[in-house]
C-alpha cells in the first residue's frame, strides 16, 4: 500500500501479469458456465448452478474491464514519463487511485504540465490546448501532478515566459495579440488555480511544506529574461492577482510564502524617503532597457505587467476597473498578494497578524504606516483596504487585535494633518504631501467601522453607559481619528450614518421586546452619530468644503421623518420571528439602514426649513425621539395593545405610525391625553442623554487637542 488510503500500489511487471490472469479467468469461467448450461438443460436437471456461475463470470468480466482501464493508464503514464511511484520492501509500486477519476485527473495534470511547458517556449498550439483543461484547475489529483511536473521554478518562469511573449506580440505589432491575451490569462488563472489547490493543507493535493519553502526561495531568487531580470515575487505576484478566491489561497500559504513577500519588500524598500508625490508618470517601455527598478527608485516593486508594460494584456476583460489601465502604468507586486487575500477572512488574517522575524513592528504597521507614501504610486491602499476588511469583518480575537492596532496606527498618522486649532475648530496641513496616500483605502475603513459599531460605541461611552471602555479596545481618542479619516469619503460616510442609524433602530426594538430600559442605547448611539457628524463636518470644512453641505444629506433624511418608519424584520430577514432577529439583526445594522434610507426617499414627507438649517446635535436630537416613539409605538401594537377609537388609531385600535398624524394636532393633542391615561410613556431624554448629545462636537475634535506627532 501506498500510506494513503485513498490509492492502492501496484508493481510492475506483475500488474500486467495479474490483469491477464484475471481476464483469462472471466472468459474461461464463463465458457465453463455455458457448457455447464448445456448440459443440465439436455438431462433436464436443475441450471441455477450454471446460472450462478455465470453471474460469477460476469463480475469477474467487470472486475478486469476496471483492471484493464487502470492498466493502460499505467501505460500512458509509463509512456509520458509521469512518475507517481513509491519504494516498499518488495520493490518499486505504481501509486494508482482506487478511483479512476483521480488516475484520469493525474495524467491530465501531467500532460498539462508538459503543454504549460511548449506554451512557455512559443507554442500557440499547446496554449490552446492547455486552456481545455480549464475546468479541471480545481481537481486536487490534475493540480497536484501540474503542480509536480512543474516544480517551484516552473510555477515562477512560466507565467514569466507568458507575459514576455505578450511583450513580443506587442512589439511586433502581431495580429495574433488578441488570442495569445485570451490564452495567457486563462492558462494563468488555471495555473493560480492549481497553485491555490496544491499549497491547501486540508486538501489531498497538498504537496507539503517543503514545496512552499522552495517556491519562498525561488521567489527571492533573480531570474532572466531576454532583455530584463526580475525576482521571483514578481512573477508570483501576477499569479496571485489572477486568483479568482475558488478556492482561495490558505492561510498556511499566507503565513510562509506571503509574509515573505512582504519581508521581501521590506529589504528592497528604498534608503531615502519618497518624494511629496509621485512623478507624473511612469517612463515609456524601452525594449532592451532594463526596467527592475524605474524611475527614482521610490516606486514600489512591479509585477510583471509593470515590469514589461502590458497594459490590461493580463486583466481579463470583466475585472478591469476603469477604461485605461490604472496609475498611469506602475503596479505593485504587493497587490497582487493582497487581492489574493483579501479573497478570504482566513487569509487575510493570517497575512496581516504576522510579524517577521528579526523586525519589531507587525507586518500590518510596515503596510499601513512606513510604506504609506508608496501606495500613492498604485491605488491609494484600495487592495490594502479590502484585505483589512475581510480580516477585520468579525468580532473574534483576531479581528478585535487588529481593529485595535488599526485604530492606533491610523489615528496616530490622521492626527499628523488634523490638529486642534485655537477656535475650536480642527485645522488640516499637509505637512509632508502624504495626506491623501491611502486615499483609497476610506471606504474598506468605513466598512470596517460599521463591522466594530459595538467596539466604537463602548469605546467612546463605555464610562457613561457602565461598565467602562472595554479592555483591550481602541481608545475614544484613535475612534474620533478614524471617523475623521474615513469621513472624508463620501462612500465611508453614508455607510456609517446607514449602520449607525440602523443599529440605533435595531437597538431599541430589542429593548423594548425585552422589556428592558432603552436610556443606554440612546445615549451610546447618539453619543455615536453625534461624533460621526462632528467629525465629518470639522475634516470637510477644514479641506474647504461648505459648512452646508458637509451633513445636509442626513439632516434631510431626519427632517422626512426616517426614524419613524417602523422596520419590516419578518421582510428583512425572511420570515424570522421577531423573537430570534436580534442574532441576524446584530450583522445586519447596515441593511437596517438601507431600508430605512430608501423608504425615507421614496416617501416619508419632506424636510423642513427648521430640519435643513438645525445644528448636527439638534438633528442627532431629531432623530432619537423619533426612533424612540416609533419603537415606542411598535411594541404596544405587537404586544397587543389597542387604542379603539382614537384618531391615531386604525379600526382595529392599532396606533398608526406617527408620520401618518403628525400635521393633525387634534389627533397630537389627544395622543398626549391618551398616554396620560394608559400610563404610556413615550421615551424621555434624560440629562445624560442631553449632555452627551450637546458635548458631542466638541468632545470629538478635543481630542485632537495634542501632538499627534509620529513616533
Amino acid at each position: 500500500m501506498s500510506g494513503d488510503p485513498a490509492f492502492v500500489g501496484v508493481r510492475q511487471p506483475t500488474f500486467d501479469a495479474m490483469v491477464g490472469r484475471h481476464t483469462r479467468a472471466a472468459a474461461q469461467i464463463d465458457q465453463l458456465a455455458q457448457a455447464l448450461w448445456a448440459e443440465l438443460n439436455r438431462v433436464q436437471l436443475d441450471t441455477s448452478p450454471a446460472i450462478r456461475l455465470r453471474a460469477m463470470a460476469g463480475r469477474l468480466r467487470a472486475q478486469a474491464t476496471d483492471l484493464q482501464r487502470r492498466q493502460r493508464l499505467v501505460h500512458e503514464m509509463e509512456r509520458q514519463k509521469i512518475d507517481f511511484t513509491f519504494r516498499a520492501g518488495g520493490g518499486t509500486f505504481w501509486e494508482l487511485p482506487d478511483r479512476l477519476g483521480a488516475i484520469q485527473a493525474r495524467v491530465d495534470g501531467a500532460e498539462a504540465a508538459d503543454l504549460a511547458g511548449k506554451a512557455a517556449a512559443g507554442d500557440r498550439t499547446a496554449l490552446s490546448r492547455l486552456m481545455a483543461f480549464a475546468a479541471e484547475a480545481g481537481d486536487p489529483h490534475f493540480a497536484k501532478a501540474l503542480l509536480q511536473g512543474l516544480g517551484p521554478d516552473g510555477i515562477i518562469t512560466l507565467p514569466a515566459a507568458l507575459a514576455q511573449r505578450l511583450r513580443r506580440d506587442m512589439d511586433g505589432r502581431d495580429p495574433s495579440l488578441g488570442t495569445d491575451e485570451a490564452g495567457v490569462q486563462s492558462a494563468l488563472r488555471l495555473l493560480s488555480k492549481a497553485l491555490a489547490v496544491g499549497t491547501d493543507p486540508s486538501g489531498e493535493g497538498y504537496l507539503g511544506d517543503a514545496y512552499l519553502d522552495r517556491l519562498k526561495a525561488q521567489g527571492r531568487a533573480e531570474h532572466r529574461l531576454p532583455a530584463d531580470t526580475y525576482a521571483g515575487y514578481q512573477s508570483l505576484a501576477t499569479l496571485l492577482d489572477l486568483s479568482e478566491g475558488h478556492p482561495p489561497f490558505s492561510a498556511r500559504f499566507m503565513r510562509v510564502v506571503g509574509s515573505d513577500m512582504i519581508a521581501y519588500d521590506r529589504e528592497h524598500r528604498p534608503s531615502h524617503p519618497p518624494p511629496s508625490t509621485p512623478p507624473p508618470f511612469a517612463p515609456p517601455y524601452v525594449p532592451g532597457l532594463p526596467r527592475a527598478r524605474p524611475e527614482d527608485g521610490s516606486a514600489p516593486i512591479p509585477d510583471l505587467t509593470g515590469l514589461l508594460h502590458l497594459g490590461w494584456a493580463l486583466t481579463p476583460a470583466g475585472d478591469r476597473a476603469t477604461a485605461e489601465p490604472p496609475a498611469r502604468g506602475r503596479t505593485d507586486f504587493l497587490n497582487g498578494l493582497l487581492h489574493a487575500a483579501g479573497l478570504s477572512k482566513a487569509s487575510a488574517q493570517a497575512l496581516l497578524s504576522q510579524t517577521a522575524e528579526g523586525q519589531k513592528n507587525s507586518d500590518l504597521e510596515y503596510l499601513l504606516h512606513e510604506r504609506r507614501a508608496r501606495w500613492a504610486y498604485t491605488d491609494h491602499g484600495t487592495r490594502l483596504g479590502q484585505t483589512m476588511k475581510a480580516a477585520m469583518s468579525g468580532h473574534d480575537a483576531t479581528s478585535q487585535h487588529l481593529f485595535k492596532e488599526t485604530s492606533e496606527l491610523l489615528g496616530r498618522d490622521t492626527r499628523r494633518y488634523f490638529t486642534y486649532d485655537k477656535d475650536h475648530h480642527l485645522k488640516f496641513t499637509n505637512t509632508d504631501g502624504h495626506a491623501d496616500d491611502l486615499s483609497g483605502l476610506r471606504p474598506s475603513l468605513g466598512d470596517i467601522l460599521c463591522s466594530h459599531l459595538k467596539d466604537v460605541a463602548g469605546a467612546l461611552f463605555g464610562d457613561v453607559i457602565g461598565g467602562g471602555a472595554p479592555r483591550g479596545h481602541p481608545s475614544p481618542r484613535d475612534i474620533d481619528a478614524l471617523l475623521a479619516e474615513a469621513g472624508q469619503n463620501d462612500d465611508a460616510f453614508t455607510a456609517l450614518v446607514k449602520s449607525g442609524i440602523g443599529r440605533a433602530r435595531v437597538q431599541l426594538d430589542q429593548q423594548y421586546s425585552g422589556g428592558q430600559g432603552v436610556d443606554a442605547v440612546l445615549i451610546a448611539q447618539g453619543g455615536l452619530l453625534g461624533h460621526l457628524l462632528a467629525m465629518r463636518r470639522e475634516v470637510l470644512i477644514a479641506r474647504g468644503a461648505t459648512v452646508d453641505t458637509a451633513n445636509q444629506q442626513v439632516k434631510e433624511l431626519i427632517g422626512k421623518g426616517i426614524g419613524l418608519v417602523p422596520v419590516p424584520y419578518a421582510k428583512l430577514f425572511s420570515g424570522v420571528p421577531a423573537s430570534l432577529y436580534k442574532e441576524l439583526a446584530d450583522n445586519q445594522y447596515g441593511k437596517v439602514g438601507d431600508w430605512l434610507f430608501s423608504q425615507t426617499r421614496q416617501d416619508g414627507g419632506s424636510a423642513d426649513e427648521d430640519a435643513a438649517a438645525a445644528t448636527d446635535e439638534q438633528a442627532v436630537r431629531r432623530l432619537l425621539r423619533q426612533m424612540s416613539l416609533s419603537a415606542a409605538i411598535d411594541h404596544f401594537n405587537d404586544s397587543g395593545g389597542r387604542a379603539l377609537g382614537e384618531p391615531f388609531a386604525d379600526e382595529k385600535g392599532h396606533i398608526l405610525p406617527w408620520d401618518r398624524w403628525a400635521d393633525d394636532s387634534r389627533a397630537q393633542s389627544r395622543f398626549i391625553d391618551w398616554c396620560e391615561e394608559n400610563n404610556f410613556a413615550a421615551p424621555r431624554m434624560s440629562q445624560t442623554l442631553e449632555t452627551v448629545i450637546s458635548n458631542s462636537h466638541d468632545d470629538a475634535v478635543n481630542s485632537f487637542n495634542g501632538a499627534g506627532k509620529t513616533p
